[in-house]
């Protein structure tokens, strides 16, 4: 994380040398990378508006742990996916390579994969909203 990032997250420099060095050893160990999010409200956006983006803001801040076995994740990546999404694997130019003469690609494997496809964006809503409150 950059110096910005480490103030907001309250990482000192002995923390963040050893998380750095964690990560520099390419052992699928990127779910150590620090982060955290943030979000704009545009100006022209009224009252409903930003209180909408509120309470989804505090609701996945109280109940979005409730949330997790509905994920899956790729410690390669640190890339989350519902558990029903389907996609094909992610392709990074990491897995490109010319020492034989000639492009080759290796894909990841161990992607994440269902047997259904993705509900409709409401009734994915309502269903994590309902996990998310019923379930422990």
């Amino acid at each position: 994380a950059g110096p910005y990032s480490q103030s907001v997250l309250g990482i000192g420099a002995s923390l963040s040398d050893a998380i750095q060095s964690q990560l520099v050893k390419k052992e699928d160990n990127e779910l150590l990378r620090p982060g955290y999010f943030r979000i704009s409200l545009p100006y022209f956006a009224d009252a409903a508006t930003i209180q909408y983006v509120l309470k989804a803001v505090l609701f996945v801040a109280d109940h979005g742990w409730k949330l997790l076995p509905q994920y899956t994740c790729d410690s390669a990546t640190a890339e989350w996916r519902h558990v029903h999404q389907r996609r094909p694997p992610r392709a990074w130019l990491g897995q490109v390579s010319y020492a034989s003469g000639v492009m080759e690609w290796s894909p990841t494997a161990g992607s994440p994969s269902a047997p259904r496809a993705p509900s409709s964006g409401g009734q994915a809503a309502a269903e994590a909203a309902a996990a998310a409150l019923y379930e422990a």
